[in-house]
């Protein structure tokens, strides 16, 4: 029986990328999926719900627009076994974007809390009455 590369990475993986193939109309994950013995394509799924893995929320399809030259390197990393299929660089993709933005969202806050802080130590001094004594100081010191 031939096995998909995602295979490798173990059994809820394999079966998550034939699933989500087969939902996203992938031709090749529809026809390995067919080719399993039914059986054991129940057995699997029974697996993956058993221990609470790899199970998918509602799945909405989508078409997006791209650069070819994205849509290739997209196209390549499936090719040689990367990922399943481009739905799953995608969704790395957005997981990832969405990771970084959080985390920009956090950064963000925490300067704001600074400025905030900052504001709310007291009136500011003159930037010319700083240098000032800044000079006195260090003419004193020579």
């Amino acid at each position: 029986m031939h096995m998909p590369k995602a295979a490798s990475g173990g059994l809820i993986p394999c079966l998550a990328s034939l699933i989500g193939g087969a939902v996203a109309g992938d031709r090749k994950a529809i026809s390995l999926g067919m080719s399993l013995h039914r059986d054991l394509i129940i057995s699997m799924i029974k697996y993956v719900y058993a221990e609470g893995g790899a199970t998918m929320g509602a799945v909405e399809r989508m078409t997006i627009t791209m650069p070819a030259e994205l849509a290739n390197t997209l196209r390549q990393t499936v090719a040689c076994g990367e990922y399943a299929s481009t739905s799953e660089v995608v969704r790395e993709a957005l997981r990832d974007w969405t990771r970084n933005r959080d985390a920009e969202r956090r950064e963000l806050e925490v300067l704001r809390a600074a400025i905030k802080a900052g504001l709310d130590s007291g009136p500011g001094i003159p930037a010319d009455q700083v240098f000032a004594e800044l000079r006195a100081r260090y003419a004193a010191k020579s």
